[in-house]
């Protein structure tokens, strides 16, 4: 079996996928867009698509902040999102946002210095962006508890999540 999915168990496979990527893309749109209400037979069939994967939350969770009901937002995804299998960056990148949303300010601080604590992915780059307007003391603004880089263009530097080569700024690191 191939990876384009060369056999029926595989073909299968890679079709469920590519069909679960367009209803998450579909769902979202519709959010983002206020048509939460439109999209839930979508997201209903998405979150039996992908169990382990919180994309269904996440359309909802758009939804609902699209329809100004950021509370809403923050339960959906802390319930069906937070602990899948799959998935964690997006859920904790748009549970950041849906705090700030709801004015929740203390709790998306704490989400946001955690995030920054972790990995270079796309919550932290986003974390990153909105910790200065959360105020309050930050540890030190986009690094605390992280390691040191490793030297650009080492195998080390490469592990820590940059490409060989690439500068501590091309890695999120300041």
């Amino acid at each position: 079996m191939s990876a384009a999915g060369g056999g029926a168990v595989g073909g299968a496979w890679t079709a469920a996928r590519a069909d679960a990527r367009l209803l998450a893309e579909i769902a979202l749109a519709a959010g983002g867009a206020g048509l939460g209400d439109a999209a839930r037979p979508i997201v209903a069939l998405l979150a039996r698509l992908e169990p382990d994967h919180p994309a269904a939350a996440i359309a909802s969770a758009v939804g609902a902040m699209a329809a100004n009901r950021p509370e809403e937002a923050v339960e959906t995804l802390r319930r069906d999102a937070l602990g899948k299998a799959r998935g964690q960056d997006a859920a904790r990148g748009v549970l950041l946002v849906a705090l700030v949303a709801a004015g929740r300010q203390d709790e998306a601080r704490r989400l946001a210095d955690e995030v920054l604590a972790g990995p270079d992915l796309p919550a932290r780059r986003m974390a990153m962006t909105l910790r200065p307007a959360l105020g309050g003391a930050s540890p030190s603004q986009a690094g605390a508890g992280r390691p040191a880089a490793a030297p650009q263009g080492t195998a080390q530097g490469a592990a820590q999540g940059g490409a060989p080569g690439a500068s501590p700024q091309a890695r999120g690191v300041r």
